[in-house]
């Protein structure tokens, strides 16, 4: 009985590692006042940028976040590390 759980266990486990996650996260950090992009399958396109006041996001299309902030909203590029667009 121990080793068929400690096998199973041992296939479980190499599943996980075999099976990385891959999805990105759009954080909004409103503690730390920054948006944060992270993207686990490359952390070379990870990006954080800074935001006052921030309290939500929504995807507007092509590409962007429209965050918005204490005094109206910012619009960021996705594409371009989180550049504003305006």
């Amino acid at each position: 009985m121990f080793k068929s759980i400690f096998g199973l266990i041992l296939v479980l486990s190499s599943f996980l590692i075999a099976s990385p996650w891959q999805h990105t996260m759009l954080l909004a950090d409103e503690g730390g006042n920054k948006v944060h992009y992270i993207n686990p399958a490359d952390p070379t396109k990870n990006w954080t940028v800074p935001v006052t006041e921030n309290r939500s996001m929504q995807l507007v299309g092509n590409n962007r976040v429209l965050v918005s902030t204490l005094t109206g909203f910012v619009e960021l590029d996705l594409g371009n590390k989180g550049a504003s667009t305006a």
